[in-house]
């Protein structure tokens, strides 16, 4: 959200429909994956897509990881060099973000219809 980025949200309780619905709509460009069983539920997604994802469960089966090619969020923290100058880079890139900027789509849960973002 610091770079401009906008989140769009869904609880892992959506169906997949829902969730397929969600990312087409809302032109998402990449997914946050919190735990394998949201994954199972979207994977086929996922691939037809062909959308990057960053894993969030540190105990996220890593050969699921590997041959996806997804990222690990724990990988990916561990592999920041030189902290003080990113801290510099995003302190740079959040200032080319003004408060009418877009930050969340929060979608309905469809019940009557597709989601309403």
């Amino acid at each position: 959200l610091m770079v401009g980025a906008v989140c769009v949200p869904r609880g892992s309780d959506s169906t997949e429909s829902e969730m397929e619905f969600i990312l087409n709509h809302s032109e998402s460009s990449f997914v946050f994956i919190e735990h394998l069983r949201l994954y199972k539920k979207i994977a086929r997604i996922l691939q037809e897509k062909k959308l990057p994802a960053i894993v969030l469960d540190n105990a996220f089966p890593a050969d699921i990881l590997e041959k996806n090619k997804f990222f690990s969020i724990h990988s990916i923290i561990e592999s920041v060099k030189d902290l003080d100058l990113r801290k510099h880079e995003l302190k740079k890139l959040s200032e080319t973000i003004y408060p009418e900027d877009l930050f969340t789509i929060i979608y309905t849960s469809g019940t009557t219809g597709n989601p309403k973002g």
